[in-house]
C-alpha cells in the first residue's frame, strides 16, 4: 500500500509522522487508560520506546514496505491528536484499519472522522474492498467507531494473547 502524503477531512489533516510527533506520541503511549486494550510492551511505552517507533515509521516511509501510519492532527493549529493506519489481514483476506486518539479529544467525532476518510482513501486509491478492525474486549468506544463507519462484528478473534472481535466493512470494488 501507498502511504499518501496527507490526507483532509472537515477538521483534520492525516498525515505522514514527523520527529515532532514522538512527544505526544509518547503521551499516548504512556496512559495506561490510552493502552489498556492494545498490545504493546512495557519497553514500547517509554520515551525512548516511542521514540524508537515513530523514529522507525520515518524511515520505512522511503522504502517499497513502507508503516502504513498517519498522524491525525487538527486543522487549527496542527496539534497532534492521534495516529490511524492499514496494514494487510491475511485471517481475513482483507485490509486491516487502526485508529488512536489522545485522551483530550475522543467523545467528539474525530476517530470517525478520519477512520472514514481513510477508508474513503483505500477504497479508491487501493481498490480495497474488505476492510477490517480489530477490538479488543471491553473497548466499547472502538466498536462505536466502527459501527459507524458500517462495520459489522465478524468473528470473536485472539489477538496475541488479548481476546476481542474483528469488526469488517465490505465495499464494491471501483468499477464492479
Amino acid at each position: 500500500m501507498k502511504v499518501p502524503q496527507q490526507l483532509e477531512t472537515d477538521r483534520l489533516i492525516l498525515r505522514r509522522l514527523i520527529k515532532d510527533d514522538i512527544q505526544p506520541f509518547y503521551k499516548f503511549m504512556s496512559d495506561p487508560e490510552s493502552t489498556r486494550h492494545m498490545a504493546f510492551t512495557d519497553e514500547q511505552k517509554t520515551l525512548e520506546g516511542a521514540k524508537e517507533m515513530v523514529e522507525w515509521t520515518i524511515t520505512s516511509y522511503a522504502t517499497d514496505d513502507a508503516v502504513f501510519v498517519l498522524a491525525i492532527t487538527l486543522k487549527d493549529g496542527g496539534d497532534y491528536i492521534g495516529s490511524l493506519g492499514a496494514s494487510p489481514d491475511p485471517d481475513a483476506d482483507a485490509t486491516e484499519i487502526f485508529y488512536t486518539l489522545l485522551p483530550d479529544y475522543r467523545g467528539k467525532g474525530y476517530a470517525v472522522e478520519a477512520a472514514k476518510r481513510l477508508v474513503n482513501y483505500l477504497q479508491n486509491e487501493e481498490q480495497t474492498s474488505r476492510i477490517t478492525a480489530y477490538v479488543m474486549t471491553g473497548n466499547a468506544p472502538s466498536i462505536r467507531v466502527a459501527e459507524r463507519l458500517g462495520m459489522t462484528f465478524d468473528a470473536d478473534v485472539v489477538r496475541e494473547g488479548h481476546e476481542g472481535s474483528r469488526y469488517l466493512l465490505t465495499m464494491w470494488k471501483n468499477g464492479s
